[in-house]
């Protein structure tokens, strides 16, 4: 084992690269202002006609009390007339003003707020039933070296779906004496209970630093949902953990830091045809700390489309061949 002063050796050395340069720590007081000022903010937005569709919702401090994010919300629930008064803001805003909406909500930010650019955020969402954010559709904006940068993700929640044959089973059948197999199509409780078998096999494997686990199992005539989620490389297999975590564990600690998910299934089976279709959700959160509700989640649609198409292709197949064997 390496002698435990050349890892904190390692460590003071990183650290100028790990912690960020010159940042204000916000203080009580500070958080009170910021209070304060979300009510300016939202004049603003009204005095420019931007409230008749956003309005401010939240302001917190994060990150040990050095990041400030501004939360606003679209007046509307739904995802499709928020998308068109998104863009429709942006046009009327640049073919009035010149500029650029994006831009312009985070400088009237940072200039209420009082903070240096780089250390706030604004997201906007779209309320959902339960007055939460809803992950369908998520605006980001923050400085980078003095430039606003604007990610939007609209209309984000779409699944991955896969469709496979069950393989009939064969069964004794007694006849006048005599004795037989016959085949016949596998039950919808068989197919479900051989799917949780699966998941169980699947996904409640001991992984450091995190604790996987099924939840929201629910049947109904022919379908089947629930949710499995703190996954690790289950389908975003590229991601690493960061050089924090490894000195820490060349230190003999325990860290993983690599990108949570979340995924969510849908399956229906056809007793009478075999047929099982499944949709697949997948979404992704903090390797630092575990998002509290399901709606923290991001959608790994459109930046991970690939691998969640890639997993659920695989995921059939291997389904397929579990039922069979089981």
């Amino acid at each position: 084992m390496r002698p435990i002063h050349s890892c904190l050796i390692a460590l003071l050395l990183c650290l100028p690269a790990i912690l960020p340069a010159q940042t204000i720590t916000f203080n009580d007081e500070d958080k009170a202002f910021f209070e304060r000022q979300k009510q300016v903010y939202q004049r603003w937005l009204d005095q420019t006609g931007l409230g008749a569709v956003l309005e401010t919702h939240l302001v917190r401090v994060v990150k040990h009390n050095t990041e400030l994010e501004l939360f606003l919300l679209f007046k509307t629930p739904n995802v499709d007339t928020a998308i068109a008064q998104w863009d429709a803001l942006k046009h009327q805003f640049a073919a009035e003003s010149g500029g650029t909406l994006t831009v312009e909500l985070y400088r009237k930010f940072v200039h209420f707020m009082e903070i240096p650019p780089e250390q706030g955020n604004v997201q906007i969402y779209v309320p959902d039933k339960k007055l939460d954010y809803d992950r369908c559709l998520h605006i980001f904006l923050w400085d980078e070296n003095g430039n606003v940068q604007a990610e939007e993700a609209l209309n984000q929640c779409r699944s991955k779906s896969f469709d496979v044959a069950v393989d009939s089973v064969k069964v004794k059948k007694i006849a006048k004496g005599k004795s037989g197999t016959v085949s016949r199509k596998m039950s919808e409780s068989e197919v479900f209970d051989g799917i949780m078998r699966f998941a169980r096999a699947r996904y409640l494997r001991d992984v450091p630093d995190r604790r996987p686990e099924i939840s929201q199992e629910r049947r109904t005539t022919g379908r089947l949902t629930f949710v499995v989620e703190d996954l690790c490389k289950e389908v975003l297999t590229n991601e690493e953990r960061s050089l924090w975590c490894r000195i820490v564990e060349a230190c003999g600690g325990i860290c993983n830091d690599v990108t949570r998910e979340r995924l969510e299934f849908e399956f229906e089976y056809e007793s009478e045809t075999g047929r099982l279709h499944c949709d697949i959700t997948g979404k992704f959160g903090s390797g630092v700390y575990r998002p509290r509700s399901s709606n923290a989640w991001m959608s790994m649609e459109p930046d991970f489309e690939g691998y969640l198409e890639r997993y659920a292709a695989r995921l059939g197949a291997d389904i397929q061949q579990f039922l069979k064997q089981h």
